[in-house]
């Protein structure tokens, strides 16, 4: 199969999630090509492997020529409906580059603009577009959500917790595909000794609660805090602060005795779906603390860690102070962390999830 994953950004290593799935598609037989809207100072600069839409109007409009008629039909009834004509011209050559490569489907992740112009370039080219919407894309969204929601071929989401949410709020029924850790990586043997060493891996951004956790942990009582992060200024006594490349993190994971994550819905409505952070703690054997917000109670329980209220520091402070005293009970739910998670899959799963929700789709059209 012949794809195109259009993405806003590309590379970053906040997604990569889009990048194993990517890696294993390719891996399998499947041509994949990337077009990124642009990419984050997070990493060395653009892939050069990747192709990058254009910023202005000029070549769509010539990309246009190769498509003939329709692509110009379509365009003029886009400006009739007053859409941007400096986005018609980038769906042009997008549509374009698509007819050049001869893909068989287009795949956004994040119903944002990367979905908008993604959609109408499918359209053009009369093959089908999925959607895999996250969180940001669905709880802070953009006006034309509803629009990408019911273009999508398929729609995909990260977890039930969403799927309900999209079904509830906008009448569309979503594919679930979860993104997965992988599997067989370095595990956490840290042994008991003192002090009780957690981990925790997060951007930073409201959502993901890491001023609550830096201050739980700055107070005492609960160990000390390798957080793997942008959020320098949270750094201080007992709390270290920098940022790691993904191929990195999992020997951070493994120095650990437990992750933590207290993650709660943002003043804006953003919020998580099931971090991948998460996801890969577990995969190293690691007990979790986390927060009952979106899907992150479909990964976590009291079987694997500890699950508490968000934005609730005096609650975060309890779970960690729990798990510092007991050493066994640590270990307990690390191994059935780990249990779970490769009982769940790891990326290749992911995969084969998605895979079968672009047949289920063909079948439904047919």
């Amino acid at each position: 199969m012949r794809l195109g994953y259009v993405l806003r950004w590309w590379p970053t290593r906040s997604e990569t999630f889009v990048a194993r799935e990517v890696a294993e598609l390719r891996r399998r037989g499947h041509r994949v090509d990337v077009v990124s809207m642009g990419h984050r100072t997070d990493v060395d600069g653009p892939d050069p492997d990747a192709f990058a839409l254009p910023r202005g109007a000029d070549p769509g409009w010539w990309a246009a020529r190769a498509l003939g008629p329709v692509a110009l039909a379509s365009a003029a009834r886009w400006l009739a409906s007053d859409r941007d004509p400096r986005a018609v011209a980038r769906i042009l050559w997008l549509a374009g580059l698509g007819h050049t490569r001869g893909w068989d489907r287009m795949v956004a992740h994040f119903a944002g603009e990367s979905a908008e112009l993604a959609l109408p370039a499918a359209q053009i080219l009369g093959i089908p577009c999925a959607v895999v919407t996250h969180a940001v894309d669905v709880f802070r969204p953009r006006p034309g959500l509803p629009e990408v929601l019911r273009a999508a071929s398929p729609l995909v989401t990260v977890c039930d917790h969403h799927r309900r949410f999209l079904w509830r709020h906008y009448a569309v029924e979503a594919a679930v595909v979860r993104c997965r850790a992988p599997l067989g990586g370095p595990r956490a043997e840290p042994g008991e000794d003192a002090p009780m060493r957690w981990v925790s891996v997060a951007r930073d951004v409201p959502k993901k609660g890491l001023d609550d956790l830096a201050s739980v942990v700055r107070a005492g009582a609960v160990g000390t805090l390798r957080l793997v992060s942008d959020a320098h200024h949270l750094g201080g006594p007992r709390v270290a602060v920098g940022s790691l490349s993904p191929e990195d993190v999992p020997a951070a994971l493994a120095l650990a005795h437990g992750f933590v994550l207290p993650c709660r819905v943002a003043p804006d409505g953003d919020r998580d779906g099931i971090p991948v952070s998460i996801l890969e703690a577990m995969a190293a054997g690691l007990p979790v603390v986390a927060t009952a917000v979106s899907g992150i109670p479909e990964a976590v329980d009291d079987e694997v860690g500890w699950l508490v209220p968000p934005a609730d520091p005096g609650a975060l402070a309890a779970a960690m102070q729990a798990a510092a005293r007991s050493p066994s009970e640590r270990a307990r739910r690390g191994a059935a962390a780990l249990v779970r998670a490769e009982a769940g899959g790891g990326v290749e799963r992911q995969v084969d999830e998605l895979l079968a929700a672009f047949g289920d789709c063909e079948r439904s059209i047919r």
